[in-house]
């Protein structure tokens, strides 16, 4: 496997983003004994961003060029997302984007080191 610690760290992020926030709702539902519409509602804002993360992640993953930018505006549009729509999580966005923008910092740098070799190959 090629990098895997910044392998790791996108699947820390992916845990954090993406599979916690499910796992947030349905502990809710069972520790209050609520409905989990009720659970579903009140995590409305973390379920919603879940796919544009995850989606991210998986071009972070595949080291594409388009995932740093996205990464770099999923930092800031997530906080964003967050405050404008409410939700129960605060401390959640700030270590997601955190996360996002020291993922996005690392595929800059690893694109940018890869580059000379792939112009060596087209040639």
């Amino acid at each position: 496997m090629k990098y895997p610690g910044y392998r790791i760290a996108v699947l820390i992020a992916f845990t954090w983003t993406v599979v916690l926030p499910f796992l947030w709702m349905f502990n809710m539902s069972a520790e209050f004994n609520l409905p989990r519409s009720f659970a579903f509602s009140a995590y409305r804002t973390e379920l919603v961003a879940t796919l544009p993360c995850a989606i991210l992640l998986g071009g972070a993953w595949r080291l594409k060029s388009w995932a740093m930018p996205g990464l770099y505006l999923g930092a800031l549009g997530l906080p964003l997302l967050k405050a404008s729509l409410g939700g129960v999580r605060t401390d959640a966005w700030p270590v997601g984007a955190f996360l996002f923008i020291c993922l996005a910092l690392r595929l800059r740098f690893l694109l940018k080191r890869d580059q000379p070799a792939q112009r060596q190959i087209r040639k």
